[in-house]
């Protein structure tokens, strides 16, 4: 069960009032040999003081308020490979780790129902599980942390609610993600209102898997990866995600973003090796960049409005959809191994995109329904526009320089219907393969 938010209030004037008495805990010391010791009889608003050294110590935290614990001068905690780091739990509040390497742990810290806790500048080295993990919290803030070689994830969280990731650099060596937050979960117990930003992925199977309602994934780098960069699991029913600004590169044919959820805005990410693959409703994905991969931007969902993206080098077609979609506009595809743009659907108006150097046909429809108005193939390797679906209508588009016929249409004449502003270097030709 999450940790209530209503005694937030309460507890933060009583955390003012006990820093107004803080002592400082020192260890090591001649009153504290050990960092748990030090913990133990610390009192609200104190603050312990690791200076150095070497501590084979397990550190519990539990049901505290107002604790901060540093590490100067770069204490490192080795508790075992089958012992945690620092243990958060039991309802602490206001709690803050920072400074510390903690080397060789079962998992580097762990916390669990509590609220108001801040990791910063924590090392975690070849943990034999996760680097740093969440359970059932809320409002927890890790920061500026390292995690290298996690032999699970390298942090994860089940069911917490406001988590911030920010300016950590991460990596795993097992089938772990980077990050990873409520993946697999129910409805309900995701990752919600998580931020995950300028964040460095240098390994993983996954870059950063996610779960839950309103997550924000923002300017993190994302490298290294073995499978998606970006995915966000269908489990949670995930709603109103924003995935801005990332730089991701992924192997050859993977997916830089891959998503099933509702109203996400996916906007300005540049994707390497691997393009987007949408399964939503109503999602926008709008100036994204794509380069390599097999798809540029699948759409297998709803209503998706797609625009103003750059495409160039998929091996396969630039933009596929498989589903209603809102808009294609404005977007520019450069030598797609297959269709330039292949509308396998009917929807909205398909305007303003240009195609260069297709390696099939730069605009494939054998839907119906559609309207083109004002696209541009151009040097396709066999068709400027194939129109194979009816009730289609074409207006001020273009073609040049197609390998076969810039316009091809095998249905009746009259099937569809082509307005006198096209241009096309041929004419309309029935062909039939």
């Amino acid at each position: 069960m999450r940790f209530p938010t209503a005694v937030a209030a309460g507890l933060a004037l009583s955390a003012l009032a006990g820093a107004a008495r803080a002592d400082t805990l020192k260890v090591p010391s001649e009153e504290f040999a050990t960092i748990q010791s030090a913990v133990t009889a610390a009192g609200e608003g104190d603050t312990v003081v690791v200076t150095g050294g070497t501590w084979t110590e397990t550190v519990t935290v539990s049901g505290r308020i107002n604790l901060r614990i540093l590490g100067k001068g770069g204490p490192v905690i080795e508790p075992g490979p089958s012992a945690m780091g620092f243990v958060v739990v039991a309802g602490s509040q206001f709690i803050e780790i920072s400074g510390f390497t903690i080397d060789g742990a079962l998992r580097g810290v762990a916390v669990g129902n509590s609220m108001d806790v801040k990791i910063r500048k924590v090392v975690v080295d070849s943990s034999a599980s996760d680097g740093i993990s969440m359970s059932a919290c809320n409002r927890v803030l890790i920061s500026k942390c390292v995690v290298n070689a996690a032999g699970g994830h390298g942090i994860s969280d089940d069911s917490s609610v406001d988590v911030t990731v920010e300016k950590c650099v991460l990596g795993t060596t097992g089938s772990g993600s980077a990050i990873y937050l409520s993946t697999q979960n129910l409805p309900g117990e995701g990752s919600d209102r998580a931020k995950i930003s300028r964040n460095k992925i240098v390994a993983g199977y996954n870059g950063i898997s996610l779960g839950g309602q309103e997550i924000v994934v923002e300017k993190n780098s994302v490298e290294g990866v073995q499978n998606y960069g970006i995915y966000f699991d269908a489990s949670t029913s995930p709603v109103g995600a924003v995935v801005a600004k990332n730089s991701v590169t992924v192997p050859d044919g993977s997916y830089g973003i891959y998503f099933y959820g509702i109203n996400f805005q996916v906007t300005r990410n540049r994707l390497r090796g691997g393009g987007i693959f949408e399964y939503g409703n109503g999602s926008v994905l709008d100036r994204n960049a794509v380069a390599g991969g097999f798809y540029g931007i699948y759409c297998a969902g709803s209503g998706a409005t797609v625009s103003r993206n750059s495409i160039k080098d998929v091996q396969g077609d630039g933009i596929f959809t498989g589903n209603y979609v809102q808009s294609i506009d404005g977007n520019k595809i450069r030598a797609p191994g297959g269709h330039g743009i292949q509308m396998n659907s009917s929807g909205g108006p398909i305007t303003k995109n240009v195609v260069w150097d297709a390696g099939n046909s730069g605009f494939f429809v054998p839907s119906g329904g559609n309207t083109l108005t004002g696209n541009m193939s151009v040097n396709a390797d066999r068709f400027g526009f194939y129109v194979s679906g009816s009730a289609n209508t074409l207006s001020k588009n273009k073609a040049k320089g197609s390998g076969l016929f810039d316009l091809a249409d095998p249905n009746a004449p009259g099937a569809n219907t082509y307005n006198p502003d096209n241009r096309f270097g041929t004419t309309q030709i029935p062909y039939v393969p």
